[in-house]
């Protein structure tokens, strides 16, 4: 009896050749990270599903969190202000403020986001290499940023009512329209190494 291998079928081909497919790969690697990251998050944090040896060795989203935190006091101590991380989730300025970065604000919608369309959609292996870490270090660098202007921000306005604007979404707001911009750049590469159509003539 013939086994029939569904990747090299008809079906198969003309799905993959059809103009959706990108579309549809991307919105099931988004749900597969951002999923991913929601459920280590419940099984890293005391409550609900939570494991003792998830939390020690899988924690890979609290090294992350920790790394925006410190990398956002360090910055404030080079402007001048007395900032230190307290605790695991937090960065104070004694006297003046203190902050709280919860989940939401780590990132991991856009960096699901991110890291899905350049996977998804069609380039060459070099571009997807360049973009994929560049969009990376880009929402990290910004959210350092982010961290360390709503610090500044509190402090200079005595307390944290200085957080009443709405940081996040203007956060992912300038976030989005720069990685949309780069998507732009990167849908309109156009491939050296093709002939022009003058040229294949």
């Amino acid at each position: 009896m013939k086994t029939i291998n569904f990747l090299d079928s008809v079906v198969f081909k003309k799905i993959r050749n059809s103009a959706y497919f990108p579309v549809v790969v991307f919105l099931g690697l988004f749900f597969v990270f951002y999923g991913f990251s929601l459920f280590t998050i419940s099984i890293t944090t005391p409550g609900g599903l939570y494991n003792e040896f998830a939390e020690k060795y899988l924690d890979w989203f609290s090294v992350l969190r920790t790394f925006l935190l410190e990398a956002s006091t360090k910055l404030l101590n080079l402007l001048g202000y007395e900032a230190y991380l307290y605790g695991k989730y937090k960065i104070s300025i004694p006297g003046k403020v203190q902050l709280r970065m919860i989940h939401s604000c780590v990132g991991m919608g856009l960096f699901s986001f991110w890291w899905a369309m350049i996977l998804a959609f069609p380039q060459s292996v070099k571009n997807k290499i360049t973009y994929f870490l560049v969009g990376t270090l880009l929402i990290i660098t910004l959210n350092i940023l982010r961290i360390t202007a709503v610090a500044i921000a509190a402090v200079e306005k005595k307390g944290n009512h200085a957080l009443k604007i709405d940081h996040h979404l203007l956060f992912n707001v300038v976030v989005y329209a720069i990685l949309f911009f780069m998507l732009y750049r990167w849908f309109n590469i156009k491939d050296r190494n093709k002939p022009s159509p003058d040229q294949a003539r």
